[in-house]
Order: C-alpha cells, then sequence, then structure tokens
C-alpha cells in the first residue's frame, strides 16, 4: 500500500481501494503505478513489455496523473 491506496485488478482493468478494501478510484485503467507524492500515473491504454526472463513493465504514449480522488492533474514533469 502507498500513502493509503493500493491498487486493484477487476476484469482486467486498475483501480485504487483504501486499507478497509473500499474502491476510492474506479477500476478503469490499463496500466498505473502506486501512489508517490499525492498522484499516480495511469494510462487507458498500454501495452505489456517483457524486459527480461523476470522483469516487465509497461509502455504508453498516454500517460496521465491522478489525485487520489480520480480527478486528473496537469503540470507534472517527470
Amino acid at each position: 500500500m502507498e500513502e493509503g491506496l493500493f491498487r486493484i485488478v477487476i476484469e482486467d482493468k486498475i483501480g485504487y481501494a483504501n486499507e478497509q478494501g473500499e474502491i476510492i478510484i474506479d477500476p478503469i485503467y490499463a496500466c498505473a503505478v502506486p501512489f508517490k507524492n499525492e498522484v499516480a500515473k495511469v494510462s487507458l491504454n498500454c501495452t505489456k513489455v517483457q524486459n527480461d526472463p523476470a522483469h516487465w513493465s509497461w509502455e504508453s504514449d498516454e500517460w496521465f496523473y491522478i489525485d487520489k480522488e480520480g480527478n486528473v492533474v496537469d503540470g507534472i514533469v517527470e
């Protein structure tokens, strides 16, 4: 769990729930990373890439950030 929320997967889509298991952000994302500094990086369209036999990552040209209520956050630069 990162910053009070953890990722959940329902029907191959990712969302976030709180410590009590209540869904806080509906599972609508194809890929999503844990929250860090109050935001999470998500995408509605991504591809899973096998980096080597033990590791994989997601690739997307459509990443964006959301806050802990699921609102899009603008102005974040990596």
